[in-house]
C-alpha cells in the first residue's frame, strides 16, 4: 500500500471497529438507520404534519426487527482483483460537493450506535484514489462502520452507506428527504486495503457521540420542549438563538465509547432533565439527561439507546498553585490526590522542590527552570455536592466570574488567568451549574507546604452544563486575609 495513502487512510478509520459490544442486541432492521430513507406512510402522514409538507423527521422509520445482526468478516479480502490502484479522478458531481468550508463529516458504526468526527478533508483526498464507476454491484452492507454523514452549513447532507465492494450516497436538500441512493463500484485493490489496514485494525477513541443525535437536523425539527430537574418547563422554537444553541449542544454531547446499552423505551432516569424535540412528520425524541447517563428514544423505535456520559480526562484541570513568600525562601508542596495525575508542570516527582520569590517567581530545583505557578491536572471520580451555587447563563459567564472571582480572594492576575482558561469552555453552554467547592475539593487533592504557610486559599469551581435553568441558594465567601507567607491555588472541575 502507497505510504501517503495508507497514513490517510488510518488517519480517516481511527475509530472504526475496535468496539465489540454485543450485536446480537441491535438487530441491523432497526440499528442501521440509513439516515434520509423514505419514512413509511404509517408515518409520514402523521397528523401533526401537513399532507403536502416536504419536511420529514431526522432519520428513517424502520420496521420492528426480525431478524438478528450477523457480524460481516470485515478485514476479509472480498475481491481477488489484481487491477492497479487508481489514480486520481475527476469525482461524480453526485458524491461530494465541491466546497467543503464548515462542513462536518461522521463515521458511524453499529456496534456502539455511535459516531465520530473526521476531517472532511481527509475524506476527499482517499476518495480521488477509490476510481469510483456507478454500479449496482457493490457487495453487501458493512457494520463497523456502516455509513458516513457529510453535513453542510445549510444543513444540506449527503449520507454514504459502506459496501464489501463499494459505497453508496444520498442527498437531502435543507429540510428535505434524500434523494434516491447512488451506487458507485470501486476499486477494488484500494478499497481492499482500506477496509483491510484501516477498518479491521483501528482503536476506539475513548469518546464518541451518540448515533441518533447526530442523525438530527435542525431544518426538520419543528420545536424543543425542557422540562428541568426542578420541574420547570420551556419551549424553544426554530430562529431563536436558543432552539440552536441546545440542538448544537446536544450534537456536541459525548458519550463513552462502548458503553450502549439497548433499553425499553419507558427506561426512566432518575434526577434527569427531560428534552424533547418534535419534527415535522410528527416524530419525537424524548432524550433524558442525568449527571451521568443519558437515555434517547424515538417514537417510531422499539427501543432506547443508554450511554455513560463522557466525563472530560482531565476531571481536575489545570489546578495552578502560586506561592508568596516574605523573603526568597526553599519551599517544599506535596499534592495528594486521591485520582491519577493526566499532567505536572515542572515535573511532580514526587514533590515539588522549588525557591519562591516574594513577587510569586520559582524557580525549580531540579533543572533551573523559572516559573510563576506549578501546574498539575488529573483524572478521577469524585462525587460533587451542587445544593449550593450559581445558574449562569452561558454567554454571561464571563461576567459572572469577574464579579464572583475577587470575592473569593483571588487577585488580578490569578483571576484573569482563570477566566482565559475556563470561558472558553463554558460559554458556548446554554446554562453552566457552578459551585466552588470548598472541604470535598479539601478530601480530594490534600496540600501539604513545608515551610507552613501563614495563610492559604484554594479556589476550585466544579462545573455541569445544563440545557435548561434551576434554582438553587447561592454560596457566599469568607473575606481572605493574605498575611505573611501566602499559598494560593485555583483550578476547576467538570462534573
Amino acid at each position: 500500500m502507497r505510504p501517503v495513502l495508507a497514513g490517510i487512510l488510518a488517519a480517516l478509520m481511527l475509530t472504526g471497529c475496535g468496539a465489540q459490544a454485543s450485536l446480537e442486541a441491535v438487530p441491523r432492521s432497526s440499528a442501521i438507520r440509513t439516515i434520509d430513507d423514505e419514512i413509511p406512510p404509517s408515518s409520514a402522514n402523521s397528523a401533526s404534519e401537513p399532507a403536502n409538507s416536504t419536511r420529514s423527521e431526522t432519520h428513517p422509520v424502520m420496521e420492528a426487527p426480525t431478524e438478528a445482526l450477523t457480524e460481516p468478516a470485515i478485514g476479509t479480502p472480498v475481491s481477488s482483483s489484481s487491477e492497479p490502484a487508481a489514480p486520481a479522478q475527476v469525482l461524480p458531481d453526485s458524491f461530494m460537493p465541491a466546497d467543503f468550508s464548515g462542513a462536518t463529516l461522521f463515521l458511524y458504526r453499529i456496534s456502539d450506535m455511535a459516531g465520530t468526527e473526521v476531517d472532511p478533508a481527509i475524506f476527499s483526498e482517499y476518495s480521488s484514489q477509490l476510481g469510483l464507476e456507478q454500479s449496482e454491484e457493490v457487495g453487501e452492507p458493512l457494520d463497523n462502520p456502516d455509513s458516513m454523514t457529510l453535513t453542510l452549513p445549510d444543513d444540506s447532507r449527503y449520507t454514504y452507506q459502506f459496501y464489501t465492494e463499494g459505497i453508496g450516497v444520498q442527498y437531502a436538500e435543507p429540510g428535505k428527504d434524500a434523494g434516491e441512493e447512488r451506487r458507485y463500484r470501486a476499486n477494488q485493490t484500494v478499497y481492499t486495503e482500506l477496509k483491510n489496514d484501516c477498518w479491521s485494525d483501528t482503536v476506539v477513541q475513548p469518546d464518541v457521540h451518540p448515533r441518533w443525535t447526530l442523525l438530527m437536523r435542525a431544518s426538520k425539527a419543528e420545536e424543543i420542549r425542557i422540562t428541568s430537574m426542578a420541574g420547570e418547563e420551556s419551549r424553544l422554537l426554530p430562529g431563536e438563538e436558543s432552539f440552536s444553541c441546545t440542538f448544537e449542544e446536544l450534537q456536541r454531547m459525548r458519550v463513552n465509547a462502548g458503553s450502549f446499552q439497548q433499553v425499553a423505551p419507558e427506561t426512566r432516569l432518575e434526577d434527569a432533565e427531560i428534552i424533547q424535540i418534535r419534527f415535522y412528520n410528527g416524530i419525537r425524541y424524548d432524550i433524558q439527561r442525568g449527571p451521568r447517563e443519558v437515555v434517547i428514544a424515538s417514537s417510531d423505535m422499539p427501543y432506547a439507546c443508554r450511554y455513560a456520559l463522557f466525563r472530560n480526562n482531565p476531571d481536575t484541570a489545570k489546578p495552578v498553585i502560586y506561592l508568596y513568600p516574605e523573603q526568597p525562601t526553599d519551599v517544599s508542596v506535596r499534592l495528594d490526590y486521591q485520582g491519577k495525575f493526566t499532567y505536572t508542570y515542572p515535573a511532580y516527582n514526587d514533590g515539588w522542590q522549588v525557591t519562591a520569590y516574594p513577587d510569586g517567581r520559582l524557580v525549580n530545583k531540579a533543572d533551573g527552570s523559572e516559573h510563576y505557578y506549578l501546574f498539575w491536572e488529573g483524572s478521577g471520580q469524585f462525587d460533587w455536592d451542587f445544593s449550593s451555587g450559581f445558574c449562569v447563563p452561558g454567554p454571561e459567564t464571563e461576567g459572572f466570574l469577574r464579579k464572583v472571582l475577587p470575592q473569593t480572594g483571588l487577585l488580578p492576575r490569578e483571576y484573569n488567568d482563570f477566566i482565559t482558561y475556563w470561558v472558553p469552555r463554558m460559554q458556548h453552554n446554554r446554562y453552566n451549574l457552578i459551585h466552588f467547592a470548598g472541604e470535598p475539593y479539601e478530601r480530594l487533592a490534600p496540600l501539604t507546604v513545608t515551610p507552613s504557610p501563614d495563610a492559604i486559599l484554594r479556589v476550585h469551581m466544579v462545573y455541569r452544563p445544563l440545557a435548561s435553568p434551576v434554582e438553587l441558594p447561592p454560596q457566599t465567601f469568607e473575606p481572605f486575609e493574605r498575611n505573611g507567607f501566602t499559598v494560593v491555588e485555583w483550578g476547576g472541575t467538570t462534573a
